[in-house]
């Protein structure tokens, strides 16, 4: 019977150091994350046409001159340097569903040879990308289903943004990794081990380019935008599945995606 004893003593103080030792060769597990509370969203009373009233930092979302996004009708063509996207496979993809969207974070630590643009001489690295139904951006009073929006930060806190649309009719094998396990809820995320840029982008990079800002509260001004005009595309039922987190329903019942602003006179360019 002690002998009995002993077993199980040892047992119950060696299980623990297992399943330690089960979780760290699984890799690092994030502590539960506690949720803020929303201050903005795309639903009443705390919608779009609400942000700008939320927090004296998002006065802009009403009296921005420049904001974004913008119904894309008669640029002006002009010749300039092609974009230049050095992007290439990266380890340790963090994506989370932040309450908004879907937001993937590239590491500080990716290599810069693969996470870059190169615009008119000037180098912006990847910071994150986040998705957006319908797309934000539309052209000639068009939309598409999705649009993703790439983050670039460089010299002096530059931003640039580059806008891609996304359809829904032929698999993408990279983007599959994010989507067929999209983050259910607010403050669920998970690891992609690793991932491929250059999946975010179609082989045309032609663009329309203008001064705007983020089209999500503060609404801060002096981005560039970069808005492709070829679309990628991922499944069909990976579109839905997006859809159904943030399309038709109490917290996003037109999507996640602000509404076209008011040009202002911002001058639009369509560079081939």
């Amino acid at each position: 019977m002690k002998a009995l004893s002993f077993r199980l003593c040892l047992s119950a103080a060696v299980l623990p150091v297992l399943i330690l030792a089960a979780a760290h060769a699984a890799g690092p597990q994030k502590p539960a994350a506690v949720c803020p509370p929303d201050t903005w969203g795309y639903h009443p009373p705390i919608g779009p046409e609400s942000w700008a009233k939320i927090s004296p930092d998002y006065t802009q979302c009403a009296d921005g001159r420049e904001q974004s996004p913008i119904d894309i009708v008669s640029p002006h063509r002009v010749s300039l340097p092609p974009l230049v996207f050095s992007y290439g496979t990266i380890n340790g993809l963090h994506v989370e569903h932040n309450g908004h969207s879907i937001e993937a974070t590239v590491s500080a630590q990716a290599p810069a040879d693969r996470v870059t643009l190169r615009l008119q001489g000037v180098s912006y690295r990847l910071q994150r990308f986040h998705f957006h139904t319908p797309s934000e951006h539309k052209v000639g009073g068009s939309t598409q289903p999705m649009e993703l929006h790439l983050v670039h930060e460089g010299p002096g806190g530059k931003t640039v943004a580059v806008g891609v649309f996304i359809r829904g009719n032929q698999a993408n094998a990279e983007l599959s990794k994010i989507f067929d396990r999209l983050p259910q809820s607010k403050c669920e995320s998970s690891t992609v081990p690793s991932f491929n840029l250059q999946a975010l982008l179609p082989a045309n990079h032609a663009s329309y380019r203008y001064e705007g800002s983020l089209t999500t509260p503060s609404c801060g001004q002096g981005l560039q935008w970069v808005v492709l005009k070829a679309p990628i595309s991922i499944k069909t039922e990976q579109v839905v599945a997006f859809r159904r987190l943030f399309w038709s329903e109490p917290l996003f019942p037109h999507g996640n995606s602000r509404p076209v602003q008011s040009l202002n006179g911002q001058v639009e360019t369509d560079v081939p």
